[in-house]
């Protein structure tokens, strides 16, 4: 969840997600700096990055969503690439 969000749209977003998730839709976890894993995330941007290995996760830009096995939108990340 966004922390970024005032207190009354925290509490809309949190209901909204308990209600997809009663649905059997899970929005897909994406660990930082860790090797992106393509098959539930889409690489929309790169950064160079030295302390990282390439194609490690730097920033999740948009959440991704499933619904049991079938992806329903990639996660869309910035990953890093070695310069």
């Amino acid at each position: 969840m966004a922390l970024w969000l005032p207190n009354s749209l925290r509490s809309i977003t949190s209901k909204l997600e308990s209600s997809l998730a009663g649905s059997g839709i899970k929005a897909i976890d994406v660990p930082l700096n860790a090797p992106a894993d393509f098959t539930v995330c889409a690489a929309v941007s790169r950064e160079v990055r030295n302390d990282l290995a390439p194609q490690s996760v730097i920033k999740v830009s948009r959440r991704g969503f499933t619904a049991g096995e079938a992806v329903l939108r990639s996660a869309e990340v910035i990953v890093a690439v070695a310069e």
